[in-house]
């Protein structure tokens, strides 16, 4: 069983996806000194093109963590696949944030630390400027539009 369980929902992900989940995987484990065992569930959410299989073996090789990969045919959006991975998750302690890891690989961590010394039951990232600056424009509009029309409803 994993000490963390990091959920990654995604839907007909960006080219090179498995690297980029390598490279962040690899920063996480190092920041951890590689003292807890970590597993990555990657949670299709019924992608309209079929995953490369060659990705899915890259992640299985090259992941310094357990993997697995959940898929379902029909798209039923981000908080379905959410569930469905968080469904899949023994571990003590659950992370999840998007495929394109736009938070900080420190942040996370830090997160994973506050929960593990039970400091907190529910820990919240929240997107500063910090996170703007490393992020693309469309999504930068995206995320200020939702959280305008959550403020507003």
């Amino acid at each position: 069983m994993a000490d963390l369980d990091l959920i990654l929902p995604c839907y007909n992900p960006a080219s090179f996806w498995a690297n980029h989940i390598i490279t962040a995987v690899q920063c996480i484990h190092e920041l951890l000194n590689g003292e807890i065992a970590l597993r990555v569930i990657v949670v299709n959410d019924g992608s309209s093109a079929p995953m490369n299989e060659a990705d899915l073996i890259l992640l299985r090789e090259q992941l310094p963590a357990d993997f697995l990969y959940l898929y379902y045919p029909h798209n039923r959006g981000k908080g379905y696949a959410l569930r469905y991975g968080v469904a899949q998750s023994n571990a003590p302690i659950t992370i999840y944030t998007d495929i394109d890891f736009p938070y900080n690989e420190h942040d996370l961590v830090q997160l994973y630390r506050l929960l593990a010394a039970q400091k907190a039951d529910i820990v919240a990232g929240i997107k500063n400027k910090n996170y703007y600056a490393q992020v693309p424009r469309l999504r930068i509009f995206i995320s200020r539009f939702l959280r305008w029309l959550i403020r507003v409803f």
